[in-house]
């Protein structure tokens, strides 16, 4: 205790010197800056109104400053202030007395020129000269001598800074101290609590921290989820939302999706009324086309908010959490029935991935596909290993059923799930002709589910006239090779970005995403002496499927969302790949060698903490 209270007071002093150090380099900062003359400055604006033609050339025209002459002291800088963007090299120059010198970008936006004169320069003559083809004079919005640059921070001491270094250092001493007790306490931890545990901890973060429209298209999925609750089944533009449901997820120019979204913003918009009353017709966009099973987590959500009458922001982020809590009780679910050890650690390390955690926290349906499509991979291996399961019936075969149907029908890429009945000894289905009797029946009922969602129950999406399946079908079809040297160049080009959106998702940097997937293939190879193995056929058909549904998910993009006859497939995302992603490990997974790292699973979860870390500094820093 004593050894505590005595670290907690050294943590302290070290904490208060930190914020001292950097107090005193920023002082220094201001000193060095104030004698360069980059701040402490007497900026004086020339007006373009006040500028003349000095000189007319075929290239180029001069223009003097008209520096008045009471302006005394040395010039340091001269800032040139544009209207518009220059994001392409644009050639400006300043003539003094003595010399031609450049103005160099100031900003990345290309609205900012600078030219600095550290030693100053006594010159009245200033004249700015524009090359003809790029700018023109009513192209400059200012131009200023002696600017002030406004990037040098304030020298003062914040308590805040000084609390948040200390928690970090309380932090680090904890983990150092009782290190071989938390080590422990990690490894006595059933794996799927502990998975348990960081799904509800980081998925919570990322629920609220990220800001509305982070996630791809979640304006047209909350707008959908929405118009759900509201009883609406099939989409109609005519259908009526309230205005401050439509209005929060646009820009002030009347743009959406807000892209724009930050911290400031969104405590703007958590101030509004949600007025149900006040209401007009409102077309959802592409997600009208989407089966109502997509949003049935986030609609309930949804619903309760809204009659509840809350805040339509409030309403957004308890819609998001309702996913969330879906996600997070499948997967758990899932990761209780798994009867294999292996399976268990791939499908719970798969389900922390920062991208499958992004999405579950958000409006986004891949948060149901990945979901149920490790639900019922589990089941099925139940079926297959479970000793006391001795004769499949049909109340088996609805359950795996349903859970296959509902990544299906959210994107019938998925269908082969419904294949994994194979995986099933046969000896455990009443007759030889059961399984594939079943078989058929599960099919069927896909068709008809599919057929009652997605054509009957769904509304018309909006349709872009760049986008023709019928023309890209029968190009396909007449260039077969021409079709698979398309797929063999989309892969070539951009494997690499679908395995970093597979893993890390928006926010986690490249290498500790390529770190995590080795770790998960160390997880794939290890001897982990267990009896329930895959016999070679088991893991052919794993295989067939895997490959049919990766293929799949490129044909679906290349014929419904490639522009016509495009050379590569457009519109793939590394989060189309994740439901595949249990089914391709499992067939490659092999007993090869024995890890003999002390705390693996330790260890593992501080890299999952780190690249965590990494993901929430990355998007708080962006919506600050």
């Amino acid at each position: 205790m004593k050894k505590n209270i005595k670290w907690c007071g050294i943590l302290l002093i070290i904490s208060i010197l930190i914020e001292l150090l950097y107090f005193g380099y920023n002082i220094c900062i201001d000193k060095i800056y104030t004698k360069l003359h980059f701040i402490g400055n007497n900026p004086v604006e020339i007006s373009t109104e006040n500028m003349t033609v000095e000189k007319d050339e075929p290239e180029y025209i001069y223009y003097n400053l008209n520096i008045s002459p009471e302006i005394t002291g040395k010039i340091y800088n001269v800032l040139l202030v544009c209207k518009e963007e220059h994001p392409e090299n644009v050639y400006l120059r300043v003539k003094t007395d003595n010399s031609y010198d450049i103005l160099f970008k100031s900003n990345p936006a290309g609205t900012e020129f600078n030219s600095y004169y550290l030693s100053g320069i006594d010159s009245q003559n200033l004249s700015v000269i524009l090359q003809k083809n790029q700018l023109t004079i009513e192209g400059i919005e200012k131009i200023i001598v002696n600017s002030n640059v406004n990037f040098v921070n304030q020298a003062n001491i914040s308590l805040f800074r000084i609390l948040i270094y200390y928690v970090i250092c309380l932090l680090i001493y904890f983990i150092v101290e009782y290190r071989k007790n938390i080590f422990e306490k990690i490894n006595k931890l059933k794996f799927e609590n502990l998975i348990l545990i960081l799904l509800i901890t980081f998925g919570l973060i990322f629920n609220f921290m990220n800001t509305p429209l982070d996630g791809y298209d979640e304006h047209g999925h909350f707008w959908r989820a929405y118009e759900l609750s509201l009883g609406n089944i099939k989409s109609d533009p005519q259908n009526k939302l309230p205005n401050s449901v439509i209005d929060i997820l646009f820009t002030e120019e009347g743009t959406y999706p807000n892209r724009d979204f930050d911290y400031a913003n969104l405590l703007e918009k958590l101030k509004l009324p949600l007025n149900p009353e006040d209401e007009r017709s409102f077309p959802v966009g592409a997600t009208a086309s989407y089966s109502l099973i997509n949003y049935f987590p986030s609609v309930i959500g949804v619903f309760i908010a809204r009659i509840l009458e809350l805040n339509p922001m409030i309403i957004f982020y308890i819609g998001r959490l309702a996913n969330l809590i879906s996600y997070i009780t499948v997967i758990y679910f899932a990761l209780r029935i798994v009867p294999n050890g292996k399976i268990k650690k791939i499908m719970g390390l798969i389900s922390i991935f920062p991208m499958c955690l992004t999405l579950a926290a958000s409006y986004s349906p891949d948060a149901i596909i990945i979901s149920f499509t490790m639900l019922t991979l589990a089941y099925v291996l139940k079926l297959k290993f479970d000793e006391s399961i001795k004769e499949i019936n049909i109340k088996h075969i609805l359950l795996f059923t349903l859970f296959a149907l509902v990544p299906t029908i959210c994107k019938v890429v998925y269908l082969f799930l419904f294949g994994l009945i194979f995986l099933i000894p046969k000896e455990k289905f009443k007759n030889k002709y059961s399984r594939i009797i079943y078989f058929i029946f599960q099919i069927i009922i896909a068709f008809i589910g599919y057929y009652i969602f997605c054509n009957l129950l769904r509304g018309e999406g909006q349709v872009s006239i760049e986008k023709n399946s019928i023309e890209q079908l029968s190009y396909c079809l007449a260039n077969p090779f021409t079709a698979i040297n398309i797929f063999v160049k989309t892969i070539a080009d951009y494997s690499t970005d679908y395995l970093c959106q597979m893993v890390g998702g928006f926010n986690a940097p490249t290498i500790l995403s390529i770190i995590i997937f080795i770790a998960l293939l160390l997880v794939i190879f290890e001897n982990d002496n267990n009896d329930l193995r895959f016999e070679k056929k088991d893991k052919i058909l794993l295989g067939v499927f895997s490959v049919l549904q990766i293929l799949a998910v490129f044909a679906a993009m290349w014929v419904v969302w490639s522009t016509a006859k495009q050379t590569y497939i457009m519109g793939i995302q590394g989060r189309y790949f994740i439901p595949t992603l249990p089914l391709l490990l499992l067939a490659i997974s092999s007993n090869i060698f024995d890890m003999k790292i002390k705390n693996k699973r330790a260890l593992y979860i501080c890299l999952m903490l780190i690249t965590f870390g990494f993901c929430i500094y990355n998007s708080i820093s962006k919506f600050i």
